[in-house]
């Protein structure tokens, strides 16, 4: 009875520690809207953003979306998330494409991405 006690102990007190490392991890960011040619803020254009997070696929790796954002006025946006995970955001809206990718801890807290959107209409 005591060993299958102290095992249960030593699971909770694991998996406790889990936790407490998530939240170490996590980080907030803050996602622009950035138009390719003036390189200014695209301010009040409200572009939809797709975080992505990659996962081992076969035969090649695969980013499976976790979660959609909507620019502000400003053409930002602020996001909370993991830093020892591998990001792709992909940035769309009607006539309009920007992306870009992070690998593991390559973004910090209170990092600035930039994604420069680039315009199909005048293609």
């Amino acid at each position: 009875m005591s060993i299958v006690l102290c095992v249960l102990l030593v699971a909770i007190l694991i998996s406790s520690c889990k936790g407490k490392s998530d939240l170490e991890s996590q980080i907030t960011i803050i996602i622009n809207s950035v138009d390719n040619k003036t390189k200014q803020k695209r301010v009040n254009m409200f572009d939809t953003i797709d975080v992505r997070v990659a996962e081992f696929g076969i035969p090649t790796r695969k980013y499976v979306k976790v979660a959609e954002y909507t620019t502000d006025s400003t053409g930002s946006v602020r996001v909370k998330l993991d830093k020892n995970e591998e990001y792709h955001f992909i940035l769309g809206g009607k006539n309009i494409y920007g992306s870009t990718e992070f690998s593991k801890g390559e973004l910090k807290d209170g990092q600035e991405v930039n994604i420069e959107v680039i315009s199909l209409e005048n293609r």
